[in-house]
């Protein structure tokens, strides 16, 4: 899902030069956003703003656009007309094909009577049209408005609507309840209607029972009327799955690509170096070969107590999570965020008592092996020997 961003704000408005501080029309239709957000701190002098075909359920955060004259909210999913009423030059608000039902006409209307400025106001496509005195209720209701779904209000339109206002009014009370309290009450009127019914059904037959009962076909049928339903539910649900599915053909598409093109040598045998080797894979009595893929620094010693130290220069500020390290008699491997640095040891060490150390202070791996058959006299000469044959090697 996209969000409404400064950075989005200001490639969107590369026509002002990206200066969003003057900035007067501003276009951020057909990005599935779901919020309203971001616009109202950043683009105070913001006379036009499209924000259509988008995702967008509420409202909200435009307190700020004093200056607005055009605001375009078409096909999202916005239930309830509310914050605007800062919006004090406000001409022409398009909300065509939302989902303002019946039950929030009234409330909705209402919260457009303090914008006084607003001339046309677009609401066709909505749920509350189909209410039979709707054009009456809103052309009554704001006197100041001239056109209502793109169609001229008239002086003996505008008279017989306020005649009207009063009944239209007492005719939309009842009704007068946000959605969810109307499925309350919905719900409220089935459990009692359930009640009455138990009791009537007393006096009644068995037969009379088992025909109250829907049919499994019944059920569902209806399960699948309210899931095809276009409800502000069912689009969000939809956009999601067609978003999936095509995040998967993007995927499968993707790897189509890869599959298809050749596999440059130099980068695949460069991958297979930098993979730990298995030692079961190294054939018996020969040594796998020396890399430095990790290509860091590294130094042999030998210290006083029979220990041969080889001393890594490891990044610093790596985490020691993602370092590995792999001791063998002839041969270590140490895999450095997945670059692995092998090479052979001068002498024979003792694997399982050998021990690894990292400097806090710059990093540093230490690698101390203790030396198989060690002697304090030839060892430093075998070293330097080592040494020199290790400077031949491919490293």
């Amino acid at each position: 899902m996209t969000r409404i961003t400064v950075d989005l704000i200001r490639k969107k408005a590369e026509h002002n030069e990206g200066i969003l501080e003057s900035l007067e029309e501003l276009s951020l239709h057909q990005l599935n956003l779901e919020k309203i957000e971001v616009i109202g701190s950043c683009c105070k002098r913001l006379k036009i703003l499209y924000l259509q075909n988008n995702l967008i359920p509420k409202i909200e955060n435009l307190r700020r656009l004093k200056d607005v004259e055009y605001l375009n909210l078409a096909l999202n999913n916005i239930k309830l007309i509310q914050g605007l009423e800062s919006c004090e030059s406000l001409k022409k608000l398009d909300l065509t094909v939302n989902f303002i039902p019946i039950e929030n006409l009234a409330v909705s209307i209402e919260n457009l009577t303090k914008n006084s400025r607003l001339d046309s106001l677009f609401l066709s496509g909505n749920p509350c049209c189909e209410f039979k005195g709707y054009r009456e209720f809103v052309v009554g209701s704001l006197p100041f408005l001239n056109k209502l779904d793109g169609k001229k209000i008239t002086k003996s339109e505008r008279i017989l609507a306020r005649q009207q206002l009063s009944e239209i009014r007492a005719a939309l009370a009842p009704m007068g309840l946000d959605v969810k309290g109307e499925a309350e009450k919905d719900g409220g009127r089935e459990r009692a209607g359930d009640a009455a019914a138990g009791a009537d059904d007393d006096d009644d037959d068995d037969d009379d029972d088992d025909n109250d009962i829907p049919t499994l076909e019944q059920r569902e049928e209806k399960e699948g009327d309210e899931e095809e339903a276009f409800t502000a539910e069912n689009r969000l649900k939809w956009f999601k799955e067609e978003e999936e599915e095509e995040r998967k053909k993007q995927e499968e598409r993707q790897k189509a690509i890869e599959d298809r093109k050749p596999k440059d040598p130099l980068k695949e045998a460069r991958k297979k170096m930098s993979m730990k080797v298995v030692p079961e894979d190294v054939p018996e009595g020969k040594l796998p070969k020396q890399r430095n893929m990790a290509r860091v620094k590294f130094a042999f010693s030998e210290d006083s107590l029979g220990n041969l130290i080889c001393t890594i220069d490891a990044p610093k500020y790596l985490d020691t999570s993602l370092i590995e390290v792999d001791i063998h008699p002839k041969w270590f491997q140490c895999v450095i965020k997945d670059k692995n640095l092998l090479l052979h040891t001068p002498e024979e060490v003792h694997p399982d008592k050998s021990r690894i150390k990292r400097l806090l202070h710059n990093g540093q791996l230490l690698l101390i092996m203790p030396i198989q058959n060690w002697n304090k006299h030839t060892s430093k000469g075998r070293l330097n020997e080592s040494r020199e044959n290790t400077k031949q090697d491919d490293v």
